[in-house]
């Protein structure tokens, strides 16, 4: 992220002439380039959900309790990997909501690893709001 920012700034700083500003500008590209590879292709999660993803809330079960996204399902992140032939068998791609993202991020990692097609949606307020769209 810094080398972007002072990617972005060189270009600004320039003196503007046609070799500097191509050569950043094509510098500017490549490094965007990099970046939406990095985080892969972008998805409409509402839309995923619309098609019947499922909702999955890997907080505790004392978490969910306190709030949580209407019709989502809810094991704990630590209880992922045993109940992974239950995740399977519902055939549907998985959008993983938490508090703040990481948890949901670590989960998507571990179901891609098994083959499910996940997205992270990061805090569940955000899920809530996708399914609600």
């Amino acid at each position: 992220i810094v080398f972007f920012i002072l990617t972005i700034s060189n270009v600004v700083l320039s003196n503007f002439s046609c070799n500097t500003f191509c050569m950043n500008y094509t510098h500017l590209y490549l490094m965007l380039s990099f970046i939406k590879k990095l985080f892969g292709p972008s998805v409409d999660l509402a839309e995923k959900i619309k098609e019947g993803a499922i909702i999955l809330d890997v907080r505790s079960a004392g978490e969910y309790a306190s709030g949580h996204v209407k019709g989502s399902k809810n094991i704990p992140l630590g209880n992922i990997s045993a109940k992974m032939e239950t995740i399977k068998k519902w055939d549907k791609p998985i959008i993983a909501c938490c508090a703040s993202g990481m948890r949901s991020g670590s989960a998507v990692s571990v179901l891609k690893r098994n083959g499910i097609e996940a997205y992270n949606a990061g805090p569940w307020q955000k899920a809530n709001k996708l399914a609600n769209k």
